[in-house]
């Protein structure tokens, strides 16, 4: 079973249509969303829609991530996590809450914690607790996952969350994280996913329209502050409000 891993869309409606697009030309079997699907990205609506009709064309897993509890709550009416978020990120949530309107990300997919096919197990951020939002940034982090892995009888854990791809094995377990689709943040800051067939594992870059999904975000009405953030992993931090 060919399967296509995509991570941290983050509204980028962009990027999303790219992936889906090679991840159609890879001929894949199945998808899995890992999580994170707004925030950030300027066309919430128009993500979710490709999302649905991906859905369509192939059995997907949809994946809870922090940035997918944070709508459950905000349209629940609850501020339990937005609360705890910088306030740039809060504004860019409650921006995108706004234009969701009626439409409620919590029923619109079936969503889970964890899924896992055979000894491979996919979760948003790492093999703890669920909803334990940990990154696995540092080596004592992923060992502890590694080790998780272990106890749970797997050989391999994919998760995003980090928007940095990796591809690591720990002793006996392999540790992938197919990177963020919609706001890579690790030196080269390329668009990623990632694709299983079989045991064989690879990263795959995804060229898209990158000017588009900045001017999205220049023409939303986002404070200027926000803009910054948000476009600073885009390499174009410096052409919003002019300065860096």
């Amino acid at each position: 079973m060919r399967i296509g891993v995509v991570s941290d869309v983050h509204g980028n409606e962009h990027a999303l249509a790219a992936a889906l697009t090679r991840l159609e030309h890879e001929r894949i079997d199945h998808l899995v969303m890992l999580g994170d699907l707004l925030s950030y990205g300027c066309r919430p609506l128009e993500v979710l829609e490709r999302v649905h009709a991906a859905s369509r064309r192939w059995p997907t897993e949809f994946l809870v991530g922090n940035h997918d509890q944070l709508y459950f709550e905000l349209q629940r009416g609850v501020e339990g996590y937005v609360a705890q978020v910088h306030g740039w990120i809060q504004e860019s949530a409650r921006w995108t809450a706004a234009r969701l309107g009626s439409t409620r990300l919590e029923v619109m997919f079936p969503w889970r914690e964890q899924w896992r096919t055979g000894d491979v197990l996919f979760a948003h951020a790492n093999p703890f607790a669920p909803r334990d939002w940990t990154y696995l940034n540092g080596e004592g982090e992923r060992q502890r996952a590694a080790t998780a892995l272990e106890v749970l009888g797997c050989r391999v854990g994919v998760f995003g969350h980090t928007h940095r791809s990796f591809d690591l094995r720990l002793g006996g377990v392999r540790l992938v994280n197919p990177g963020s689709l919609g706001q890579p943040r690790d030196a080269v800051g390329v668009s990623t996913v990632a694709l299983l067939d079989g045991d064989d594992w690879r990263i795959l870059e995804v060229a898209y329209d990158e000017a588009a999904h900045r001017a999205d975000v220049e023409q939303s009405g986002l404070s200027t502050a926000t803009q910054r953030e948000i476009l600073k992993f885009h390499g174009a931090g410096a052409a919003v409000g002019g300065t860096r």
